[in-house]
């Protein structure tokens, strides 16, 4: 077994890889000792049934859960091959990754019987061949409560944060192309309310509205854990290149 996240983004759950004899990852294994990283775990293997239901598969298959008086428990999860998103890519490289994310969400959480959502959409938890998902992990913030815009501004605006960190700007071409992202999504699940020249104060104030959702991983979302005056700088771009 190989341990791959010891309590990563101030939570309590511990990941490790189960690796076959010739060393290769064949399970995703969880585990927690303390109260909120355990619910965690039972939200996330909820999440995972729901997810097989959704895609007409068996919901024993998705992963096995077991826990110990409450003070124990873990989480079994079969690897999934395929790599992982990069949000710390250029935008235009993530564009058509992206596309296909707000497609995909449209087509599992739907536009008109919106009830759930994933709560961590993030492109570092889409499993990837070339552009295409192929599997969606982390389902630990599965929940019922936020409304159906924040994951997939959370995912567009996270690409746009870790862009915008490495100097500090955003060029006309970024701005072009988040705003045909956020469009597009907009117009494929319906929240036509979104103010595009301030879309990260938009997304900052549902954050932050809903930090019960997220516990003590709330700083791990990069609107709600940056200084508000990158929150400004970022809308300033939108505004400027309008």
């Amino acid at each position: 077994m190989e341990l791959i996240s010891n309590c990563a983004h101030f939570g309590s759950t511990y990941t490790a890889f189960v690796t076959s004899p010739e060393n290769m990852p064949v399970r995703v294994m969880k585990a927690s000792f303390e109260k909120e990283g355990i619910k965690s775990l039972k939200n996330e293997i909820r999440g995972l049934r729901w997810y097989a239901v959704k895609l007409g598969i068996d919901p024993d298959s998705v992963g096995s859960y077991h826990s110990f008086e409450n003070r124990y428990a873990k989480l079994s999860i079969p690897f999934h091959e395929g790599s992982c998103g990069n949000p710390y890519l250029p935008i235009k490289q993530n564009y058509n990754k992206i596309v296909n994310a707000i497609q995909y969400y449209k087509n599992l959480f739907g536009k008109d019987d919106y009830i759930f959502s994933h709560g961590d959409y993030s492109l570092v938890n889409m499993v990837f061949a070339k552009d295409e998902i192929q599997w969606l992990i982390d389902w630990e913030h599965f929940n019922d409560k936020l409304p159906r815009e924040f994951d997939v501004m959370n995912c567009i605006l996270e690409v746009c944060y870790y862009n915008f960190m490495r100097t500090k700007q955003l060029t006309r071409e970024d701005i072009r192309l988040l705003k045909k992202l956020l469009t597009l999504a907009s117009d494929e699940l319906g929240f036509c309310d979104m103010n595009l020249n301030t879309p990260a104060k938009e997304l900052y104030a549902i954050s932050d509205a809903n930090r019960g959702v997220f516990g003590t991983q709330i700083k791990k979302y990069v609107l709600t854990g940056c200084p508000i005056e990158d929150i400004e700088r970022i809308d300033y771009f939108f505004q400027k290149f309008s």
